[in-house]
């Protein structure tokens, strides 16, 4: 989400929803000058999440391949699914990641970085569009290798440029993938993620 401005007050449904995750029994320590508060329960593993506006957002549930948009404000959230997807959601793999386009509020584009259920598993990024109530029309952008359950990645972003960037993860090869231009991941496809 790279230059999209978010005001601070945002600090605080954020770190209400880390506290949701399946780790939250850990103890958490909110920055200083925030405070931690819960804004929505029910969800199934959260992970990710896209602000649409101050007190609505898309968020991610990564096991169930659920992408919700919950909306604050009110005197509960109301929360609907805009995107219900297949995926392998076991380990470190699923539904990982969303990001709007910097031009989201002109061409409503929405990239989602996922875990299919399919055999062969591949982790694809795939753009989809916003009307209004639902994530429409996919276009798969890269079909990437899933060889292992963990160490997938799924962070999307946009660069300065507005260029789609992918963490693609090192598909559990643990640390000889880094810095070492010899050793490659297991074949990921090369892909252009102009969209």
């Amino acid at each position: 989400m790279a230059e999209m401005r978010r005001p601070q007050s945002l600090v605080m449904p954020i770190l209400g929803m880390l506290t949701l995750s399946p780790f939250a029994a850990h103890a958490q320590v909110a920055p200083t000058g925030c405070r931690m508060e819960t804004v929505v329960t029910g969800l199934d593993s959260p992970c990710t999440m896209a602000f649409l506006a101050h007190n609505d957002f898309f968020i991610l549930e990564k096991n169930v391949g659920r992408v919700r948009r919950v909306q604050l404000g009110g005197p509960t959230p109301v929360i609907t699914t805009v995107l219900q997807l297949s995926v392998n959601g076991v380990g470190e793999q699923g539904l990982l990641g969303i990001v709007l386009s910097p031009n989201f509020a002109a061409d409503g584009r929405v990239f989602i970085y996922y875990t299919t259920s399919v055999t062969p598993r591949e982790n694809r990024v795939v753009r989809y569009t916003w009307d209004g109530t639902a994530l429409v029309d996919p276009v798969i952008l890269a079909v990437l290798s899933a060889t292992a359950g963990n160490h997938n990645g799924g962070v999307l972003t946009f660069d300065p440029s507005g260029m789609l960037l992918a963490v693609i993860g090192d598909q559990n090869k643990n640390g000889p993938t880094q810095n070492n231009p010899r050793r490659q991941l297991s074949s990921p496809r090369p892909a252009s993620f102009c969209g």
